[in-house]
């Protein structure tokens, strides 16, 4: 963002407040303003000048959120700002609320308000900041993703490469969250996320590039080991009959000379 974009965003800034205070939204202390940006968003206001994708200004901090969207985090008042539009409208407020009321209170009405009407901002969410530990929010981004990947799966390459396991700083997280969503949730109605899940551990073991070989093999196998709960815990009563994919799955991770040894050493399987 250049320089004259800011100061007109800057200059915005008084108009979202008062938008703000006319729907009584409850602006938060610092405390708990820093507190739910480290954990939704996974900034660390203390550490925020060695981040290449933040600007920190002593009043603001610019943020590029999203390749569509930057956000301004106001230190002064403690709220978030969207920047996708210089124009300050009444659409724009009840954006900015909802963001506020979930991120700060994680409000359960604004919740459903940005699965209606922001959903690109939740994804975001999940896929680049790891926030997987809201059921309603899983739910929702998971669907969309998997309605996407299913009405367009005519690529070789995963669409969502960080969907469910991301290097985070060099060190391996897997979304536990999103895998124990699903495992605890698929029948024979819907098994669509389970394949959806399935065709992301293939792709971790034969195309990922960004991982190594003990990552991909852990992040497989943990994923190979909730599909095969999922299917145990509803053979049981039918609902899902067939061979889970998670056989498959760990049969393409015993055909890796190393994985035996190293799945052995770290208890899978046994």
């Amino acid at each position: 963002m250049d320089e004259n974009t800011l100061n007109e965003c800057l200059f915005q800034i008084p108009f979202y407040i008062e938008g703000l205070r006319v729907r009584n939204y409850s602006f938060p202390d610092v405390h708990t303003f820093r507190e739910r940006i480290k954990k939704t968003i996974r900034i660390d206001m203390s550490t925020v000048h060695q981040c290449a994708n933040m600007l920190d200004y002593p009043q603001f901090l610019l943020f590029t959120f999203s390749d569509y969207e930057d956000i301004l985090f106001s230190k002064q008042e403690n709220i978030i700002l969207p920047l996708s539009t210089l124009e300050v409208t009444d659409s724009i407020i009840e954006r900015t609320l909802h963001w506020n009321n979930f991120i700060f209170h994680n409000n359960n009405n604004s919740l459903t308000w940005l699965i209606e009407n922001d959903l690109p901002f939740l994804t975001q969410l999940i896929i680049s900041f790891g926030y997987d530990i809201n059921y309603k929010l899983n739910k929702a981004v998971l669907q969309q993703l998997s309605k996407n990947y299913f009405s367009s799966k005519n690529t070789s390459e995963f669409p969502y490469p960080n969907l469910f396991a991301i290097k985070n700083s060099g060190k391996l997280e897997i979304r536990k969250g999103l895998i124990q969503y699903i495992a605890g949730n698929s029948t024979c109605d819907n098994t669509q996320l389970l394949q959806l899940l399935y065709d992301y551990g293939c792709h971790i073991l034969h195309t990922a590039i960004e991982f190594s070989l003990e990552e991909k093999l852990q992040v497989a196998a943990y994923i190979a080991h909730y599909i095969e709960l999922c299917y145990s815990k509803n053979k049981e009563t039918g609902l899902i009959p067939t061979t889970p994919p998670g056989s498959f799955l760990k049969k393409e991770l015993l055909s890796y000379p190393a994985a035996k040894e190293w799945l052995e050493k770290n208890n899978f399987y046994k």
